[in-house]
């Protein structure tokens, strides 16, 4: 049996092939997971007007709309109706750029067929933990708009699911050009930047750096893999309240945004 079990993880199947829904509604079910199944995008649209699913497993590959258009449609949904369910690709695109196709696609992770059983449903319960868990983090104050910035599709993505699920209105940006446009555009309504700090062209310290020169009282929050380079590049001095380093965990990452509206209020 699979090492990491489902025990009541909701799991929508999206493939055309007959007999791979049926291994996978087997596999999933025995690991403990409440399954249905789909053989098409307009199939799986349609069970999503009904039933909310905890992960949404889909092929790539089918006939009419594929997975990415699947995907497409679903993130364009409320939040409410299955927006930000959790994707995982299966499929028989083996190349590294398939896998970086569907990452930037919204994606959050990628196995390829033929997969070994306890990999999918360790994958699946992964998916679904992050989900259970940013619907746990506490409520924030109302109204706060935060401007996240970040060039990692599946990194933005599940940073503004989390930031979304505990109330707070989201402007993503997918690198610090566009940061910059966003914040001509919102710059008196945003509350809180929660920024990447590598980034091709325009780094998060150049992004903060221009905010901080027109509204010195914006809070920023720089979330990256190298968090000890912004504190030697003296970030805490040019407005950055807190370092988080990859990955963040949703309810570190809510806490992290919460004390930082705190001390803003606080000052104000």
């Amino acid at each position: 049996a699979p090492s990491s079990g489902l025990d009541g993880v909701r799991v929508l199947i999206v493939d055309d092939e007959a007999d791979t829904r049926e291994v996978l509604s087997v596999l999933l079910a025995g690991a403990g997971g409440e399954v249905r199944t789909s053989a098409s995008a307009a199939e799986a649209l349609a069970t999503l007007a009904r039933w909310q699913p905890d992960v949404l497993l889909a092929d790539i590959a089918m006939p009419g709309d594929d997975g990415y258009a699947l995907l497409s449609t679903v993130r364009s949904l409320a939040p409410t109706r299955g927006g930000e369910i959790p994707a995982l690709a299966l499929t028989a695109y083996a190349h590294p750029q398939d896998r970086e196709r569907a990452l930037a696609a919204g994606f959050l992770d990628y196995l390829v067929k033929p997969f070994e059983p306890p990999a999918l449903v360790a994958a699946i319960a992964k998916l679904a933990r992050t989900r259970r868990a940013s619907r746990r983090v506490a409520a924030p104050r109302a109204g706060g708009m935060i401007m996240l910035v970040d060039d990692d599709p599946g990194t933005r993505e599940y940073s503004c699911a989390v930031l979304k699920d505990c109330g707070y209105r989201v402007l993503a940006a997918p690198g610090g050009e566009e940061a910059l446009r966003v914040w001509a555009k919102h710059r008196d309504e945003i509350d809180l930047v929660v920024t990447d700090l590598m980034m091709p062209r325009t780094s998060g310290v150049d992004v903060y750096r221009t905010l901080r020169q027109q509204r010195s009282d914006v809070p920023v929050i720089v979330v990256s893999g190298y968090p000890l380079v912004a504190e030697m590049l003296g970030a805490r001095q040019e407005g950055v309240v807190e370092c988080l380093e990859k990955p963040v965990a949703p309810e570190q990452l809510a806490a992290s945004v919460r004390r930082a509206l705190a001390r803003e209020a606080c000052a104000g």
